[in-house]
Protein backbone atom coordinates (compact mmCIF):
# COMPACT_ATOMS: atom_id res chain seq x y z
CA UNK A 1 0.00 0.00 0.00
CA UNK A 2 2.85 2.36 0.92
CA UNK A 3 4.65 1.47 -2.31
CA UNK A 4 1.49 2.26 -4.33
CA UNK A 5 1.12 5.59 -2.56
CA UNK A 6 4.74 6.50 -3.32
CA UNK A 7 4.25 5.50 -6.98
CA UNK A 8 1.15 7.70 -7.18
CA UNK A 9 3.03 10.66 -5.68
CA UNK A 10 5.89 10.25 -8.17
CA UNK A 11 3.44 10.03 -11.08
CA UNK A 12 1.59 13.15 -9.97
CA UNK A 13 4.89 15.02 -9.59
CA UNK A 14 5.90 13.99 -13.09
CA UNK A 15 2.59 15.25 -14.47
CA UNK A 16 3.09 18.56 -12.67
CA UNK A 17 6.47 18.97 -14.33
CA UNK A 18 5.04 18.13 -17.75
CA UNK A 19 2.29 20.69 -17.25
CA UNK A 20 4.76 23.56 -17.11
CA UNK A 21 6.92 22.38 -20.01
CA UNK A 22 6.30 23.88 -23.51
CA UNK A 23 3.95 21.69 -25.47
CA UNK A 24 5.30 20.14 -28.65
CA UNK A 25 1.95 20.67 -30.36
CA UNK A 26 1.21 24.19 -31.58
CA UNK A 27 -1.90 25.99 -30.43
CA UNK A 28 -4.86 26.26 -32.80
CA UNK A 29 -7.50 28.90 -33.28
CA UNK A 30 -10.99 28.34 -34.64
CA UNK A 31 -10.63 30.78 -37.55
CA UNK A 32 -7.13 30.93 -38.96
CA UNK A 33 -7.88 34.15 -40.82
CA UNK A 34 -8.92 35.78 -37.51
CA UNK A 35 -11.82 37.33 -39.44
CA UNK A 36 -9.45 39.33 -41.64
CA UNK A 37 -8.72 39.47 -45.34
CA UNK A 38 -6.50 36.54 -46.25
CA UNK A 39 -5.91 37.35 -49.88
CA UNK A 40 -3.90 36.46 -52.95
CA UNK A 41 -3.13 38.45 -56.09
CA UNK A 42 -3.96 36.31 -59.12
CA UNK A 43 -3.03 38.32 -62.22
CA UNK A 44 0.66 37.58 -62.94
CA UNK A 45 1.88 39.19 -66.14
CA UNK A 46 2.02 36.84 -69.10
CA UNK A 47 0.07 33.98 -67.49
CA UNK A 48 -3.23 33.17 -69.21
CA UNK A 49 -5.99 34.01 -66.77
CA UNK A 50 -7.87 30.81 -67.58
CA UNK A 51 -4.82 28.91 -66.29
CA UNK A 52 -4.82 30.85 -63.02
CA UNK A 53 -8.54 30.27 -62.58
CA UNK A 54 -7.97 26.52 -62.36
CA UNK A 55 -6.24 27.13 -59.02
CA UNK A 56 -8.93 29.26 -57.37
CA UNK A 57 -10.26 26.25 -55.49
CA UNK A 58 -6.76 25.34 -54.37
CA UNK A 59 -6.19 28.85 -53.02
CA UNK A 60 -9.46 28.58 -51.09
CA UNK A 61 -8.47 25.15 -49.79
CA UNK A 62 -5.27 26.72 -48.46
CA UNK A 63 -7.51 28.80 -46.21
CA UNK A 64 -7.52 32.10 -48.07
CA UNK A 65 -10.81 33.96 -48.43
CA UNK A 66 -10.08 36.73 -50.97
CA UNK A 67 -8.49 37.18 -54.38
CA UNK A 68 -7.27 40.45 -55.85
CA UNK A 69 -7.84 41.07 -59.56
CA UNK A 70 -6.03 43.77 -61.56
CA UNK A 71 -6.91 45.62 -64.76
CA UNK A 72 -4.10 47.50 -66.50
CA UNK A 73 -4.17 50.47 -68.84
CA UNK A 74 -1.10 52.11 -70.38
CA UNK A 75 0.55 55.50 -70.11
CA UNK A 76 2.95 55.80 -73.04
CA UNK A 77 5.64 57.75 -71.20
CA UNK A 78 6.44 59.34 -67.85
CA UNK A 79 5.29 62.79 -69.02
CA UNK A 80 2.38 61.64 -71.19
CA UNK A 81 -1.20 62.54 -70.32
CA UNK A 82 -3.19 59.79 -72.05
CA UNK A 83 -4.48 56.63 -70.37
CA UNK A 84 -5.39 53.93 -72.88
CA UNK A 85 -5.84 50.15 -73.15
CA UNK A 86 -2.59 48.34 -73.81
CA UNK A 87 -0.84 44.99 -74.03
CA UNK A 88 -1.70 44.03 -70.45
CA UNK A 89 -5.36 45.02 -70.63
CA UNK A 90 -7.57 42.01 -69.94
CA UNK A 91 -10.79 41.74 -72.00
CA UNK A 92 -13.82 42.54 -69.88
CA UNK A 93 -15.28 39.10 -70.59
CA UNK A 94 -12.20 37.45 -69.09
CA UNK A 95 -12.30 39.78 -66.10
CA UNK A 96 -15.96 38.95 -65.44
CA UNK A 97 -15.30 35.23 -65.85
CA UNK A 98 -12.52 35.45 -63.24
CA UNK A 99 -14.67 37.40 -60.77
CA UNK A 100 -17.46 34.85 -61.09
CA UNK A 101 -15.11 31.88 -60.81
CA UNK A 102 -13.49 33.36 -57.70
CA UNK A 103 -16.84 33.95 -56.05
CA UNK A 104 -18.03 30.45 -56.92
CA UNK A 105 -14.86 29.09 -55.26
CA UNK A 106 -15.83 30.95 -52.07
CA UNK A 107 -13.68 34.06 -52.36
CA UNK A 108 -14.46 37.70 -51.82
CA UNK A 109 -13.01 39.81 -54.62
CA UNK A 110 -10.95 43.00 -54.86
CA UNK A 111 -10.72 44.86 -58.18
CA UNK A 112 -7.83 47.24 -58.80
CA UNK A 113 -7.49 49.41 -61.91
CA UNK A 114 -3.78 50.11 -62.46
CA UNK A 115 -1.76 52.08 -64.94
CA UNK A 116 1.71 51.08 -65.98
CA UNK A 117 4.28 52.76 -68.16
CA UNK A 118 6.12 50.40 -70.51
CA UNK A 119 8.79 52.99 -71.31
CA UNK A 120 9.35 54.18 -67.73
CA UNK A 121 12.02 52.99 -65.33
CA UNK A 122 10.81 49.57 -64.15
CA UNK A 123 7.45 50.51 -65.75
CA UNK A 124 6.35 51.90 -62.39
CA UNK A 125 3.38 54.27 -62.15
CA UNK A 126 4.87 55.98 -59.11
CA UNK A 127 7.15 58.09 -61.34
CA UNK A 128 4.52 59.58 -63.66
CA UNK A 129 4.69 63.34 -64.30
CA UNK A 130 2.07 64.08 -66.97
CA UNK A 131 2.42 67.40 -68.76
CA UNK A 132 -1.32 68.00 -68.64
CA UNK A 133 -2.49 66.91 -65.21
CA UNK A 134 -6.14 67.69 -65.94
CA UNK A 135 -6.11 65.63 -69.14
CA UNK A 136 -4.43 62.74 -67.34
CA UNK A 137 -6.95 62.65 -64.49
CA UNK A 138 -9.89 63.05 -66.86
CA UNK A 139 -8.82 59.92 -68.73
CA UNK A 140 -7.71 58.09 -65.60
CA UNK A 141 -11.04 58.81 -63.94
CA UNK A 142 -12.97 57.50 -66.96
CA UNK A 143 -10.90 54.29 -66.80
CA UNK A 144 -11.51 53.83 -63.08
CA UNK A 145 -15.24 54.59 -63.24
CA UNK A 146 -15.66 52.10 -66.11
CA UNK A 147 -14.40 49.31 -63.86
CA UNK A 148 -16.21 50.61 -60.80
CA UNK A 149 -19.43 50.01 -62.76
CA UNK A 150 -18.28 46.49 -63.54
CA UNK A 151 -17.41 45.98 -59.87
CA UNK A 152 -20.91 47.04 -58.84
CA UNK A 153 -22.56 44.81 -61.43
CA UNK A 154 -20.64 41.71 -60.35
CA UNK A 155 -20.67 42.27 -56.58
CA UNK A 156 -16.97 42.96 -56.02
CA UNK A 157 -16.29 43.43 -52.30
CA UNK A 158 -13.59 46.13 -52.43
CA UNK A 159 -12.57 48.56 -55.16
CA UNK A 160 -9.24 50.40 -55.32
CA UNK A 161 -9.41 53.90 -56.82
CA UNK A 162 -5.63 54.03 -57.19
CA UNK A 163 -2.42 52.35 -56.14
CA UNK A 164 1.20 53.46 -55.67
CA UNK A 165 0.74 56.78 -57.48
CA UNK A 166 3.58 58.42 -55.54
CA UNK A 167 4.22 61.36 -57.83
CA UNK A 168 0.50 62.13 -58.26
CA UNK A 169 -1.09 61.46 -54.87
CA UNK A 170 -0.48 65.06 -53.80
CA UNK A 171 -3.19 66.15 -56.26
CA UNK A 172 -5.82 65.97 -53.53
CA UNK A 173 -8.62 67.67 -55.47
CA UNK A 174 -8.28 65.27 -58.38
CA UNK A 175 -8.42 62.26 -56.09
CA UNK A 176 -11.48 63.64 -54.30
CA UNK A 177 -13.21 63.95 -57.68
CA UNK A 178 -12.17 60.39 -58.52
CA UNK A 179 -13.55 59.02 -55.24
CA UNK A 180 -16.84 60.91 -55.72
CA UNK A 181 -17.19 59.62 -59.28
CA UNK A 182 -16.63 56.04 -58.12
CA UNK A 183 -19.14 56.45 -55.28
CA UNK A 184 -21.69 57.45 -57.90
CA UNK A 185 -21.59 54.02 -59.58
CA UNK A 186 -20.21 51.61 -56.96
CA UNK A 187 -21.70 51.07 -53.51
CA UNK A 188 -19.15 48.78 -51.88
CA UNK A 189 -16.04 49.74 -49.93
CA UNK A 190 -13.36 51.77 -51.70
CA UNK A 191 -9.69 52.27 -50.87
CA UNK A 192 -6.50 53.94 -52.04
CA UNK A 193 -3.26 51.97 -51.84
CA UNK A 194 -0.02 53.81 -51.00
CA UNK A 195 3.43 52.43 -51.65
CA UNK A 196 5.50 51.58 -48.55
CA UNK A 197 7.92 54.38 -49.49
CA UNK A 198 5.26 56.99 -48.66
CA UNK A 199 5.67 55.99 -45.01
CA UNK A 200 9.44 56.40 -45.39
CA UNK A 201 8.91 60.01 -46.48
CA UNK A 202 9.57 59.54 -50.20
CA UNK A 203 6.17 60.72 -51.44
CA UNK A 204 3.56 63.26 -50.47
CA UNK A 205 1.24 62.01 -47.73
CA UNK A 206 -2.33 61.32 -48.77
CA UNK A 207 -4.74 64.11 -47.81
CA UNK A 208 -7.93 62.49 -49.09
CA UNK A 209 -8.36 59.57 -46.68
CA UNK A 210 -11.75 60.97 -45.68
CA UNK A 211 -13.04 60.02 -49.15
CA UNK A 212 -12.31 56.29 -48.84
CA UNK A 213 -13.30 53.53 -46.44
CA UNK A 214 -9.87 52.14 -45.63
CA UNK A 215 -6.19 52.90 -46.07
CA UNK A 216 -4.19 50.35 -48.01
CA UNK A 217 -0.42 49.85 -48.24
CA UNK A 218 1.92 47.93 -50.51
CA UNK A 219 3.87 46.56 -47.55
CA UNK A 220 7.26 45.88 -49.11
CA UNK A 221 9.11 47.34 -46.14
CA UNK A 222 12.89 46.70 -45.98
CA UNK A 223 13.44 44.50 -42.94
CA UNK A 224 16.79 42.74 -42.82
CA UNK A 225 20.09 42.58 -44.71
CA UNK A 226 20.65 38.99 -43.51
CA UNK A 227 20.75 36.18 -46.04
CA UNK A 228 18.48 33.88 -44.05
CA UNK A 229 16.82 35.82 -41.22
CA UNK A 230 14.79 33.80 -38.75
CA UNK A 231 11.17 34.48 -37.88
CA UNK A 232 12.33 36.09 -34.62
CA UNK A 233 14.82 38.28 -36.53
CA UNK A 234 12.12 39.45 -38.92
CA UNK A 235 9.58 40.15 -36.18
CA UNK A 236 12.20 42.31 -34.46
CA UNK A 237 12.92 44.03 -37.78
CA UNK A 238 9.29 45.13 -38.12
CA UNK A 239 9.84 46.94 -34.83
CA UNK A 240 13.25 48.32 -35.86
CA UNK A 241 14.57 47.76 -39.40
CA UNK A 242 17.87 45.89 -39.62
CA UNK A 243 18.79 47.15 -43.09
CA UNK A 244 21.66 49.56 -43.68
CA UNK A 245 19.46 51.99 -45.64
CA UNK A 246 16.63 52.12 -43.10
CA UNK A 247 18.27 51.03 -39.89
CA UNK A 248 16.10 51.69 -36.88
CA UNK A 249 12.96 52.62 -38.86
CA UNK A 250 10.01 51.48 -36.79
CA UNK A 251 7.68 50.26 -39.49
CA UNK A 252 4.95 49.03 -37.15
CA UNK A 253 4.75 52.44 -35.52
CA UNK A 254 4.55 54.19 -38.89
CA UNK A 255 1.72 51.94 -40.06
CA UNK A 256 -0.12 52.45 -36.77
CA UNK A 257 0.31 56.21 -37.24
CA UNK A 258 -1.24 55.90 -40.70
CA UNK A 259 -4.33 54.33 -39.15
CA UNK A 260 -4.41 57.04 -36.48
CA UNK A 261 -4.03 60.00 -38.84
CA UNK A 262 -6.29 58.64 -41.58
CA UNK A 263 -8.88 57.45 -39.04
CA UNK A 264 -9.14 54.28 -41.14
CA UNK A 265 -8.29 50.62 -40.70
CA UNK A 266 -5.26 49.50 -42.70
CA UNK A 267 -5.07 46.71 -45.29
CA UNK A 268 -1.85 45.44 -46.78
CA UNK A 269 -3.13 45.61 -50.35
CA UNK A 270 0.09 43.95 -51.48
CA UNK A 271 2.85 42.18 -49.60
CA UNK A 272 5.29 39.56 -50.79
CA UNK A 273 8.79 38.14 -50.78
CA UNK A 274 10.74 36.43 -53.52
CA UNK A 275 11.72 32.87 -52.60
CA UNK A 276 15.38 33.85 -52.38
CA UNK A 277 18.09 34.52 -49.88
CA UNK A 278 18.18 38.21 -48.86
CA UNK A 279 14.49 38.48 -49.83
CA UNK A 280 13.66 40.68 -46.83
CA UNK A 281 16.25 43.34 -47.71
CA UNK A 282 14.32 45.05 -50.52
CA UNK A 283 11.08 43.10 -50.95
CA UNK A 284 9.83 45.61 -53.53
CA UNK A 285 12.50 44.56 -56.07
CA UNK A 286 10.76 42.00 -58.25
CA UNK A 287 13.89 41.42 -60.35
CA UNK A 288 16.00 40.33 -57.39
CA UNK A 289 17.22 36.76 -56.93
CA UNK A 290 20.32 35.72 -54.99
CA UNK A 291 19.78 31.96 -54.68
CA UNK A 292 17.28 29.43 -53.34
CA UNK A 293 15.48 30.70 -50.26
CA UNK A 294 12.05 29.19 -49.77
CA UNK A 295 12.71 29.29 -46.03
CA UNK A 296 13.27 33.05 -46.16
CA UNK A 297 9.96 33.57 -47.95
CA UNK A 298 8.15 31.36 -45.47
CA UNK A 299 9.75 33.05 -42.45
CA UNK A 300 8.78 36.46 -43.79
CA UNK A 301 5.15 35.35 -44.19
CA UNK A 302 5.04 34.11 -40.60
CA UNK A 303 6.75 37.21 -39.19
CA UNK A 304 4.28 39.52 -40.92
CA UNK A 305 1.21 37.63 -39.75
CA UNK A 306 2.55 37.17 -36.23
CA UNK A 307 3.39 40.87 -35.97
CA UNK A 308 0.09 42.30 -37.19
CA UNK A 309 -2.58 39.77 -36.29
CA UNK A 310 -3.02 41.32 -32.86
CA UNK A 311 -3.43 44.89 -34.16
CA UNK A 312 -7.07 45.97 -33.96
CA UNK A 313 -6.61 48.45 -36.82
CA UNK A 314 -5.17 45.86 -39.23
CA UNK A 315 -7.57 44.34 -41.81
CA UNK A 316 -5.33 41.66 -43.27
CA UNK A 317 -3.06 41.11 -46.27
CA UNK A 318 -3.17 40.33 -49.97
CA UNK A 319 -0.10 38.29 -50.88
CA UNK A 320 1.66 39.04 -54.16
CA UNK A 321 1.20 36.91 -56.22
CA UNK A 322 0.08 33.43 -57.36
CA UNK A 323 1.95 32.06 -60.36
CA UNK A 324 1.44 28.60 -61.81
CA UNK A 325 4.42 28.88 -64.17
CA UNK A 326 7.22 29.78 -61.75
CA UNK A 327 10.51 29.40 -63.66
CA UNK A 328 13.41 28.66 -61.37
CA UNK A 329 11.07 28.96 -58.34
CA UNK A 330 12.40 32.50 -57.96
CA UNK A 331 9.24 34.63 -58.03
CA UNK A 332 6.95 36.03 -55.35
CA UNK A 333 4.58 33.10 -55.83
CA UNK A 334 4.12 30.81 -52.81
CA UNK A 335 2.68 28.00 -54.94
CA UNK A 336 4.30 24.59 -54.25
CA UNK A 337 6.71 26.19 -51.80
CA UNK A 338 7.19 26.26 -48.04
CA UNK A 339 5.13 29.46 -47.95
CA UNK A 340 2.07 27.66 -49.32
CA UNK A 341 2.43 24.92 -46.69
CA UNK A 342 2.71 27.60 -44.04
CA UNK A 343 -0.47 29.31 -45.24
CA UNK A 344 -2.37 26.04 -45.05
CA UNK A 345 -1.25 25.67 -41.46
CA UNK A 346 -1.96 29.29 -40.51
CA UNK A 347 -5.15 30.06 -42.41
CA UNK A 348 -6.80 26.68 -42.94
CA UNK A 349 -5.77 24.85 -39.77
CA UNK A 350 -5.52 27.84 -37.42
CA UNK A 351 -2.00 26.83 -36.34
CA UNK A 352 -0.16 29.29 -34.14
CA UNK A 353 3.39 28.61 -32.94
Amino acid sequence: MVRRARTLVVALAALAVLAVLPTARAARVADGTAGRIAGMGIMPSGQPQALTNTDLGRIRADGMNTVSIDQFYDVDGATQSHVTPGSRTVPDAVLVQTIKAAQQAGHSTILTPKVWCPSCSRTWRGKLQPKDINQFFTEYRAFVVQYARLAQQYHVSLFMIGTEMNSLQGNTGQWRQTAHAVRGVYHGRIAYNIDWSTLAGFAAPVQFWSEVDLASVSAYFPLSDAARPSVADLKASWQSSQTAKFRGFRWVDRIAALSWTSKKPVLFGEAGYVSSTYAAREPFDNSFYAGPGEDVQRNAYQALLSTFEGKSWWLGVVWWEWNIADPGRSTYSPRDKLAESFMKSWYRDGWRP
